[in-house]
């Protein structure tokens, strides 16, 4: 099981790291050696993900692999590699490139497909209302102004189903504390 770190662990491994060599530094907190030497590299390389908790990955395009691939042809480490060109870690790097490297198509959505895709009703809310142009008659203002009605009791009306739904959810929630003995 991998043991997950916060920021300020991460931190404190690399500061460990410095004084006592990444090895040790693994054996002391319990992770990989090689988890503590990605760390140390992007520390070294002024990286942020130590840092940093939102990660995007790079969007993958032919010219990038043609350029890693060259890269680590003439000699670039794979962490070398995840450095200059901001991967996470060298996992994701080589599935990637074992993927780029079989023909097989590189993922375009990153995790699994939602089980149960539904479509979702058009919010009257949503509706865009039109610009009114400099010269409009009083026909399009008043069909401006009957949209804009439209849109205001939609939006008084959802707002008091939302709050009918708010004091529901307080009674149960008040009514399961009392049965149950707390507060």
């Amino acid at each position: 099981m991998v043991k997950r770190l916060t920021f300020q662990e991460r931190i404190n491994v690399v500061k460990y790291a410095a004084r006592h060599g990444n090895s040790g530094a693994a054996r002391h907190f319990g992770i990989a050696a090689t988890q503590v030497d990605s760390w140390v590299a992007f520390e070294k390389a002024g990286c942020r993900e130590l840092y940093d908790p939102a990660y995007k990955s790079p969007e993958i395009t032919e010219e990038l692999l043609r350029s890693i691939f060259s890269d680590l042809d003439n000699g670039l480490s794979l962490l070398q590699a995840c450095i200059k060109y901001g991967f996470k870690n060298t996992g994701n790097l080589s599935v990637v490139l074992k993927k780029a490297r079989s023909g097989k198509p590189l993922p375009v959505r990153r995790g699994r497909r939602p089980k149960n895709p539904r479509s979702r009703a058009p919010d009257p809310l949503d509706e865009k209302l039109p610009e009114i142009k400099p010269g409009a008659t009083r026909q399009e203002l008043e069909e401006l102004c009957r949209k804009q009605a439209g849109l205001l009791k939609a939006f008084k009306e959802e707002r008091e189903c939302r709050v009918d739904l708010l004091k529901k959810f307080e009674a149960l929630v008040h009514d399961s504390l009392k049965s149950s003995g707390g507060r």
